[in-house]
């Protein structure tokens, strides 16, 4: 037998419907946002890792001579550091700001090269882990991740000679010697 608390009831249920599968399916959406964020961390988390670790280690690339990333980007800091100061002094009347970039650019080169050649060889598997780190480590390895040139130049931001890691205590003595010096000059 129909009952008026049947119908109201019946009714209710038709109402909901749509409001509770909106409601399910907006859930759904969500959850799988959050899993899909969780990948994409961990994933970035991973590479970066990945990243910080082969900057620790010598670069392969002859140019650099043996250097970890880390202490090419010193020797950079130093070197700019010094090229900057005696530019500045030379042309007292240009404004100095482009140089200021100089190191940050090379660390943002590295960093958004990195992975790139990452995502790239995610996209272009070849074939296994070892397989994958090996092929971003040689690809990132050949970005111009420092402005080297043999040749002289007057911009700061090219360096015409880098060191051995044997000479990089020694250029950094040097250096702090000179930074020291530069602070009593006006």
């Amino acid at each position: 037998m129909v009952t008026a608390k049947g119908l109201a009831k019946a009714a209710k249920n038709v109402l909901l419907a749509p409001l509770k599968a909106g409601l399910t399916f907006v859930a759904g959406g969500v959850r799988l946002l959050l899993y899909a964020t969780l990948i994409l961390v961990l994933l970035g988390s991973v590479l970066f890792g990945h990243m910080i670790w082969h900057a620790s280690h010598p670069l392969e690339n002859p140019k650099y001579k043996g250097l970890t990333y880390w202490q090419l980007l010193k020797w950079e800091t130093m070197i700019t550091d010094q090229q900057t100061t005696a530019w500045n002094r030379a042309h007292p009347n240009l404004n100095p700001s482009s140089w200021q970039t100089c190191v940050s650019g090379d660390v943002i080169v590295a960093t958004l090269g990195y992975l790139a050649t990452a995502q790239y060889y995610l996209t272009h598997w070849p074939g296994s882990i070892a397989a994958y780190f090996d092929a971003v480590e040689e690809k990132w390895e050949s970005l111009p991740i420092s402005y080297y040139s043999p040749r002289a130049s007057a911009e700061p931001c090219v360096y015409h000679y880098i060191p051995t890691p044997e000479e990089l205590p020694t250029l950094e003595a040097e250096y702090n010697t000179w930074k020291a010096s530069q602070a009593e000059r006006p």
